[in-house]
């Protein structure tokens, strides 16, 4: 690539293929790299702030960042990152509530359903690296990306998916879930303040004005920020400010801060399943431990076929109906705990 008026700015193509053309450099040590995650942070902190203003000015800043990681010979905080590549799709959009709006490097704001590829057969749209997602109010999507994570960005969020393993928050909060059940696989979550990475895991990350949230469900997520370190254990809530102090608090599994997570998710194909796998997965949704009166009516519930659909019930509201069309009964629902009997 050769620049011709260097008075110009670089549109953001540009320097995508500037960063292909450089490749991957060699793991700088870790104190440089703490220096310039310092520098990257203001750029990017700016950033935010420029995005309200012409796109001419947001560019100046963007190429100021991707080049002080160019001239320091590595990539932004060493976090592993895909080459870009437009037809390399990893991230699948299966579920939008309300407003969601996308829009590829240097484009216009897009309904989500028009801006790329959708799937007739599944209503979902691919979505190409290196693409910004951004909810409304009272709005909220759900994205799977092909290595089995499931992200859930809350109500006013507004994110970049830089790569299989690598998301960048703008604004808003986000819900990640590395699905167990596929494993191997990690996800670092980038925001202003510093980055996490998951240790099999259900987490939220959620920006404030001053300081970003950190809170566990189940596994360990690993935080660092600024040549700082630490580690939020399942049940744990970390509250990091802006000079790096840390709160640290306790919340349940089920705890109301959990709850907007059941506003948008993959729900549960009901028909020709057991009782038994419902119930673990209405257990992982909603935080509640479930369990049987007995070994015996558990072992009922694991040979119970389920028929119909609980589409467009919350998951916590499905129960009730899902047990209805069965001899079976809830015995006891208190906070945290779903017991079910005969």
């Amino acid at each position: 690539m050769i620049i011709d008026n260097i008075d110009q700015p670089m549109n953001e193509d540009e320097i995508a293929e500037l960063l292909i053309k450089t490749g991957i450099r060699a793991q700088p040590p870790e104190a440089l790299a703490d220096e310039v995650f310092l520098n990257v942070k203001g750029v990017w902190q700016a950033e935010v702030t420029l995005r309200k203003q012409s796109l001419r000015q947001r560019s100046y800043a963007i190429a100021a960042g991707f080049m002080l990681m160019i001239g320091a010979g590595f990539m932004l905080i060493s976090s592993p990152t895909d080459q870009i590549s437009g037809v390399d799709q990893f991230a699948t959009v299966t579920q939008a509530v309300n407003i969601l709006e996308q829009r590829s490097a240097g484009q216009a704001w897009q309904a989500y359903s028009t801006a790329s590829a959708t799937d007739s057969a599944t209503g979902s749209t691919t979505l190409n690296p290196l693409q910004e997602l951004r909810t409304g109010r009272d709005s909220y999507a759900f994205v799977t990306l092909d290595t089995g994570f499931e992200i859930r960005l809350d109500a006013n969020t507004q994110v970049i998916l830089k790569s299989r393993e690598e998301l960048d928050v703008i604004s808003g909060a986000v819900y990640v879930d590395s699905n167990q059940l596929k494993g191997g696989n990690h996800l670092w979550v980038n925001t202003p303040f510093g980055k996490t990475r998951d240790i099999g895991t259900q987490y939220e990350v959620r920006l404030l004005k001053d300081s970003w949230l950190v809170q566990v469900r189940e596994g360990r997520v690993d935080i660092a920020a600024e040549g700082k370190k630490w580690a939020a254990q399942a049940g744990e809530r970390l509250q990091i400010f802006d000079n790096n102090t840390v709160s640290k608090t306790q919340l349940k599994s089920y705890d109301d801060s959990w709850h907007w997570t059941q506003n948008v998710g993959k729900g549960f194909d009901l028909d020709g399943q057991t009782l038994d796998s419902y119930l673990h997965w209405l257990e992982r949704e909603t935080g509640n431990l479930t369990s049987y009166q007995s070994d015996e009516i558990q072992a009922d519930a694991k040979v119970t076929i389920l028929h119909g659909t609980i589409e467009g019930l919350a998951p916590f509201e499905s129960l009730s109906a899902v047990l209805a069309t069965t001899n079976f009964r809830l015995v006891n629902s208190e906070p945290g705990a779903i017991v079910v009997g005969k």
